[in-house]
């Protein structure tokens, strides 16, 4: 009885598969393989595989998430810019009278806001 042993797993070869044929150090299930077609290390290669592949596509997805969060934020912003221009300019109107530095900075805000330079 011979202590060598080839590899008994399958490899494309670009027209079909073929036996590996490499020497094969690793038994299992009553078939000899060398480490790269090992059934138990194969499958801890995918796992780990997989592994790699679903934090990415974790990350991938929080990320785009959180876009769209700050996109939807900004869109909530700009909804209201209209109400809260109208808001400065109303307490513009009233500081006018009792307090005319904080009127004169509400102007330069609002002036700002509706693009009119100082």
């Amino acid at each position: 009885m011979t202590d060598k042993h080839t590899c008994c797993g399958s490899v494309w070869g670009g027209f079909g598969f073929h036996r590996c044929g490499r020497g094969a150090k690793y038994a299992h299930e009553g078939n000899w393989y060398c480490k790269t077609h090992h059934p138990p290390t194969v499958k801890q290669k995918n796992e780990a595989w997989r592994t790699a592949l679903e934090e990415k596509l974790d990350a991938e997805r929080k990320a785009r998430e959180e876009a769209d969060a700050a996109k939807a934020e900004t869109e909530r912003r700009a909804a209201l810019y209209p109400e809260l221009l109208e808001a400065l300019k109303h307490a513009h109107t009233w500081l006018q009278g009792s307090e005319p530095g904080r009127a004169q900075y509400l102007g330069e805000i609002i002036a700002k806001a509706e693009g009119e330079p100082k």
